[in-house]
């Protein structure tokens, strides 16, 4: 059983537009206020107790550093790693004292196995300065080159975005997910659990040296990039990667395993059919061209084969009258 089809649970699929920087896509996250979406994951041995909590935010289709597209889990541990400022003089994750602490210093106090799941992916670093908090708007902008003109970075370890809180109202409360300003319930959300304090974002606040920040009412903030806030580390799993046990709860954590060369299956035999799905307009124009393709290949096969026969037949009616 594939990662996507292990996940029954409050996760929906949701099409997203063209960007600058990405095609459009099916994504798969988690929704709502009880989502079953705990993972172990960091562990030292095989014990459950040797792990850490983390969350997941659903399934992408996201880009690694050969330019190729897989299905991927996306993680942000349960808990900060303790308080530090993004940057003092910038607002652009790449090269940033964050992204260098998360890479390095962070990165090497994993364990072993964690390690060997984590993939090398690309994440956005657009970002504009935004008054009206629309998810849809939030998706675009982040992957739509910055002030600095970086589009994307490419690395181990990131930051949440500010789209992947807001898109957790998705099909859940609409005045939320158009403009978190209206949003008369902000506790429908899985991650408002996880806001306790104020946490960053990779996402720049167009030219300024500010950041988005998600806070402790929920709401997407700025701060300045020196601010001291709390790091939740985020990152996508390796394609490979499936859920072995667990039903997502937060007494039942799902349990990750890396898939043997021998259990790989191609992503194409995915079946979603087990998923709650947004709406899909499926365009069977080119199966009905196929269809007109054989329907005329075997009528000129047909009339060819009748053309050949007529030839042989006259052919030999010439012989004979020859002899």
């Amino acid at each position: 059983m594939n990662l996507i089809q292990t996940l029954f649970f409050d996760i929906y699929r949701i099409i997203e537009p063209d960007t600058n920087n990405a095609p459009n896509t099916d994504e798969y996250r988690y929704i709502g206020p009880f989502a079953k979406n705990y993972v172990y994951f960091n562990c030292t041995s095989d014990d459950t107790s040797s792990c850490e909590l983390w969350r997941i935010v659903g399934v992408f289709n996201v880009e690694n550093q050969y330019g190729k597209y897989n299905f991927r889990i996306k993680l942000i541990k349960n808990d900060s790693i303790g308080k530090m400022s993004f940057d003092g003089n910038s607002n652009i994750f790449l090269n940033s004292n964050i992204e260098k602490y998360l890479n390095e210093n962070y990165y090497n106090t994993l364990s072993s196995s964690a390690k060997n799941m984590i993939a090398t992916s690309v994440f956005y670093t657009g970002g504009e300065e935004k008054y009206n908090y629309n998810a849809k708007d939030f998706y675009i902008s982040e992957r739509n080159n910055n002030h600095d003109g970086e589009k994307l970075y490419i690395g181990k370890i990131g930051l949440i975005y500010p789209s992947d809180y807001l898109f957790t109202y998705y099909r859940v409360d609409d005045n939320c997910i158009n403009n978190l300003g209206y949003c008369e319930n902000k506790n429908n959300s899985w991650m408002s659990d996880m806001a306790r304090e104020q946490l960053w974002t990779m996402t720049p606040v167009g030219n300024t040296n500010s950041l988005y920040t998600i806070s402790t009412n929920s709401n997407v903030d700025r701060n300045n990039s020196n601010t001291q806030l709390d790091v939740y580390p985020t990152l996508y799993l390796d394609s490979e990667i499936i859920i072995e046990d667990g039903d997502g709860s937060y007494n039942s954590p799902y349990r990750l395993r890396k898939l043997n060369k021998s259990e790989i299956q191609s992503e194409s035999d995915m079946n979603t059919s087990g998923l709650n799905k947004s709406d899909v307009n499926v365009d069977d124009t080119l199966s009905n061209k196929s269809i007109i393709f054989i329907v005329i290949s075997a009528i000129l096969v047909i009339c060819g084969s009748i053309i050949l026969i007529k030839m042989y037949i006259n052919k030999k009616k010439i012989f004979k009258d020859r002899r």
